[in-house]
């Protein structure tokens, strides 16, 4: 025993070993706790914004599409905030299995765990509206972020399939409008007859979204005019967006209604 002791000491020696301070293991623990709590909230986040999209997409238009319905829908679904969810919820489970007892646990249950926490923090991040508020931040300020939803917004110019956007340019009375849509082409609307929603009325520099049917190579007869923001409830005044070279559509405040729709 005392040979065994002695080899031990002069490997220690000869090897220069010197033994892990506590604070090392503290510190770990701790970094990992934070990146579990990391994980969780950022995952939290991205799930709120994309319940919050979601629940923004018009899906009654996808009968006016003539493209396939799965093109559509991957034209319209946050696929981005979906990966971003999967991905911290993963990350999540990464380090939640390093904590100190965090092996001992069965990976099905982990998994729920990070997935029901994550779900939890989106929903309350969507109903006190921080959700809402992060899509306006990011679009406002990250110009990639915003090309990335001009894309989806572009479902509706499709004129041929009696979808058009854009701004009003002129009222000729209560019967007739001049447009300029997302890729800056001027339209003659005949808007007799057609629904108004959102308590609009004709008035020039409001954007728009029609239904109807194209009549002439520049004309469209509307049979439904919905805001550019929301599915109905608000309107916007301000520069026309563009889908081509003039950038995505602008955004609304907080405080001048509940989002925009997608489609």
């Amino acid at each position: 025993m005392e040979d065994l002791d002695q080899k031990i000491l002069e490997k220690v020696q000869k090897e220069n070993i010197r033994p892990i301070p506590k604070w090392y293991f503290v510190t770990r623990r701790v970094l990992i706790w934070l990146s579990f709590g990391a994980s969780v909230v950022l995952g939290g986040l991205a799930s709120g914004i994309l319940v919050y999209q979601m629940d923004h997409v018009d899906w009654g238009l996808f009968a006016f599409q003539t493209q396939s319905p799965l093109k559509i829908l991957f034209s319209v679904i946050p696929y981005l905030w979906l990966f971003f969810v999967i991905f911290f919820i993963v990350m999540a489970l990464f380090y939640f299995r390093r904590t100190p007892k965090g092996y001992r646990q069965r990976l099905f249950v982990i998994l729920l765990f990070s997935v029901l926490l994550s779900i939890s923090g989106g929903a309350l991040g969507y109903i006190f509206g921080l959700s809402s508020y992060l899509d306006e931040r990011l679009g406002n300020y990250i110009p990639a972020y915003q090309q990335w939803e001009s894309r989806r917004i572009m479902v509706w110019m499709n004129p041929d399939a009696g979808l058009l956007a854009g701004e009003i340019s002129g009222v000729q009375g209560t019967d007739r409008v001049s447009l300029i849509d997302m890729n800056g082409k001027g339209w003659r609307v005949d808007v007799r007859g057609a629904l108004w929603r959102g308590r609009m009325s004709p008035e020039k520099g409001i954007k728009i979204k029609l239904i109807g049917k194209k009549t002439a190579d520049d004309q469209f007869q509307a049979t439904e005019i919905r805001p550019w923001q929301g599915r109905g409830q608000y309107y916007q005044k301000g520069p026309c967006p563009r889908g081509k070279g003039g950038g995505p559509p602008p955004r609304v405040g907080r405080g001048q209604g509940r989002g925009r729709s997608f489609l």
